[in-house]
């Protein structure tokens, strides 16, 4: 999903990351040497990292910060125009 302003990151939830990583047949690894690094913000309330994960998507290669919400894939604004 495209995220219209709810968050400056590219993020996604726990389980939605390991939905990806059990349907996606490959073996992506998170990066934990970033956890604790940014505090992701959604609306009043903001959560801190867990990991981060690469994902290869059809407009290039994007870093979600994998935080503990409820929330699917959300591709960040300035993700896509950097991309």
């Amino acid at each position: 999903m495209i995220n219209t302003g709810a968050s400056k990151k590219s993020t996604v939830g726990y389980g939605q990351y390991l939905a990806y990583r059990t349907t996606a047949n490959n073996n992506t690894d998170i990066n934990t040497m970033q956890t604790g690094a940014v505090n992701v913000q959604f609306g009043i309330s903001s959560t801190a990292l867990i990991k981060l994960v690469a994902v290869k998507t059809p407009i290039g290669l994007v870093n979600f910060h994998i935080v503990k919400v409820d929330t699917p894939f959300l591709l960040c604004l300035a993700d896509i125009d950097r991309l």
